[in-house]
């Protein structure tokens, strides 16, 4: 994979100022391929999971540091939710704005897919998972669906989105998606617009863009819509993520993911009836209580 990813992201021409990494597929996820201009951003530190990779870049012009995770989401339901577990952690290891794209192999609701199913216990995973870090989805413009397939193209369904932490709205003017041309992929390209940076009182507009910046921008979206941009990924130079191999646990990365599931599962201290608790051996003890008192 790490060959295929290299002639595919040379066969783009971008030169010298492309940023890359890739991480070969898993299981029953593909593979995430994710790029960027070293022009526009400064890559800081990349780390890999099983189905995604987190990068977190400094844009350069603004200097604002945010977290991207690429991802391609695995279509059983037991990797599924080592997904969701997986991108747990990862939001355990930065504190900056986070920024999540990818295919998920997995909608919210019946009406994201053409046959308009039930509510599923899947569709509920994803939900719940968008609620409980209060993700925000923003609107997808140019069409309801991302995908399609079966016979003649008679399924469609909203597999692939993009997800951000709401302290984004702080930072960024708007957010909107907008799908691209289809070229051959049986996935519509997804460019996220989030319309600058908020510097200042003044909004971003579109009209401060240079004429070699407007050209800049077609062929980026020309570009975007030709290859696959998600597909594994994997970052040796300029960051000090490692490789990962199958059966390799004791890695960085795993310590570190480790790490950040204790500090979300760890308990410092526990107010039981305005007593406030900081000793583990009190815990059971408060606790046990509490619930008895319940019951007088």
């Amino acid at each position: 994979m790490k060959e295929m990813s290299y002639r595919i992201v040379r066969s783009l021409g971008i030169g010298r100022n492309l940023g890359w990494v890739s991480l070969d597929a898993r299981g029953s996820a593909g593979g995430v391929l994710v790029m960027w201009d070293k022009r526009v951003l400064e890559g800081l530190e990349a780390e890999m999971g099983s189905f995604s990779i987190s990068c977190r870049f400094r844009n350069c012009e603004e200097r604002f540091v945010w977290v991207f995770s690429g991802l391609y989401g695995p279509i059983k339901g037991k990797e599924r939710r080592e997904l969701w577990d997986e991108l747990v952690a990862v939001k355990g290891l930065w504190s900056d704005p986070w920024c999540i794209a990818g295919d998920f192999n997995v909608v919210r609701f019946p009406v994201e897919t053409s046959n308009g199913r039930q509510m599923s216990t899947t569709m509920r995973e994803f939900s719940g998972f968008i609620e409980e870090f209060e993700l925000v989805d923003p609107p997808l413009g140019g069409g309801a669906f991302t995908w399609s397939g079966g016979e003649e193209g008679s399924l469609k369904a909203r597999l692939d989105r993009f997800l951000f932490l709401g302290d984004w709205e702080e930072r960024v003017s708007r957010a909107m998606r907008f799908l691209l041309l289809r070229p051959v992929s049986d996935h519509w390209p997804i460019l996220l617009d989030y319309g600058g940076m908020r510097t200042s009182k003044s909004p971003f507009r579109l009209g401060s863009l240079s004429e070699e910046d407007r050209s800049s921008q077609r062929i980026a979206r020309d570009e975007f819509s030709h290859c696959a941009i998600l597909e594994e990924i994997s970052w040796r130079q300029k960051s000090r993520a490692l490789w990962l191999k199958e059966g390799d646990s004791n890695t960085k990365f795993f310590h570190r993911m480790a790490n950040a599931r204790r500090r979300g599962n760890f308990i410092g201290s526990l107010t039981v009836t305005g007593v406030r608790l900081n000793k583990e051996e009190k815990f059971k003890e408060g606790i046990g209580s509490y619930f008895k008192s319940l019951f007088e």
